[in-house]
């Protein structure tokens, strides 16, 4: 039998607590975005982690139903933070989908290459800009789930959950910021679910967009998916899924990660390894090969306990996790705000096909 919460007051207690504690930057930031950044502490992404890493969350699984806590937790953060809801048409009938005529969630059913099918939900919400445009940051609030009789939690800290942490920070900030200025191209704030099963919500979500968003509207996405482990100062830098030459292929965006790295300490080694393995490429490679969708994928690395119940709270590297949060709140206000949209330059190399298997590369 399947572990379940005790009682929904549980939810209410982790729904307060979490709420404790040329395309060159050229610019200097300004004061707003500064006191933004300012706004994502250590503490903070401490205190939503291990909440998200919680036992009681039971591994946020998704064929045990572990989905539904976690996400509406995240919901009443989105309306907490001010951000309007872009899912599905409201349920009267449940208390936890915050909204008036939309939810926060985009419920789906898909493919799994664990257990053949499964179901669960995005939660995704924005903050309205001046253009028909888009720009996405991302990462998935899923992870292994467990607890039930011969399996024990699979707390997923950093994968995702530390990912989940800085999203969830980064749309906090976002709303300080918008209080006085408006982006430029709309801003979506997405958590998947069900990436551990294929990818499948990211999937659904590019197949199935929501009336507002057209896919030839998405100017760049920007994906987290575990950044909180290993050395102060190295991070991962996928933008492709080839070895190619990031100047010629994604200029714009190699220009920004190379200037951001540079302000906020960090070593980049990019990468393509894993790039089909995380929910960037669903958009990726949803879009057509002269149309491609210029997206950012960090990730901190592999490490003994990814994928095992090793993989708790007490081990992420919080300093650098909010380091990585506070780059990537300017990355995605730049591409907000930027006049000429990133682009991407098809060199007709075939792309490979990555899996999480192969995807350890990352580490050699």
């Amino acid at each position: 039998m399947i572990r379940k919460l005790s009682h929904w007051s549980f939810i209410l207690f982790l729904i307060s607590a979490i709420g404790i504690g040329t395309l060159i930057v050229q610019a200097t930031p300004t004061t707003p975005l500064l006191e933004a950044q300012n706004t994502i502490t250590e503490t903070k992404l401490l205190n939503t982690l291990r909440i998200l890493a919680h036992p009681n969350l039971n591994g946020r699984g998704t064929d045990d139903g572990g989905y539904d806590c976690p996400s509406k937790l995240i919901a009443g953060e989105f309306r907490r933070y001010g951000l309007k809801p872009l899912g599905d048409a409201i349920d009267q009938k449940d208390p936890f989908a915050f909204g008036d005529t939309r939810s926060y969630f985009q419920a789906f059913e898909g493919k799994s290459w664990i257990s053949g099918r499964t179901r669960s939900r995005n939660v995704i919400g924005y903050i309205p800009g001046e253009t028909n445009e888009w720009v996405i940051i991302g990462a998935h609030y899923d992870h292994m789930g467990g607890n039930f009789p011969g399996k024990e939690i699979f707390y997923g800290a950093d994968d995702n959950a530390s990912g989940t942490s800085a999203v969830l920070t980064i749309a906090e900030a976002l709303s300080t910021i918008t209080k006085t200025a408006k982006p430029k191209r709309n801003i979506l704030i997405a958590l998947w679910g069900a990436e551990e099963h294929g990818l499948v919500g990211s999937e659904y979500f590019v197949t199935h967009l929501p009336s507002e968003i057209k896919l030839e509207n998405i100017a760049a996405v920007i994906n987290l998916d575990m950044v909180g482990r290993n050395a102060d100062n190295e991070l991962f830098c996928i933008l492709a899924p080839q070895k190619l030459d990031y100047t010629k292929v994604t200029p714009e965006l190699y220009a920004l990660t190379q200037t951001l790295a540079k302000e906020f300490g960090f070593n980049l080694t990019y990468s393509n390894q894993g790039f089909d393995a995380s929910d960037q490429g669903s958009f990726f490679d949803a879009s057509p090969p002269n149309q491609r969708i210029p997206v950012l994928f960090f990730f901190s690395g592999f490490h003994p306990d990814y994928h095992e119940i090793t993989d708790t709270y007490d081990k992420i590297n919080y300093p650098k996790l909010a380091r990585v949060a506070k780059m990537s709140l300017h990355a995605l206000w730049f591409l907000a705000n930027t006049e000429k949209r990133p682009t991407y330059h098809d060199t007709g190399v075939t792309q490979e096909n990555h899996s999480r298997q192969n995807w350890r590369g990352c580490n050699q």
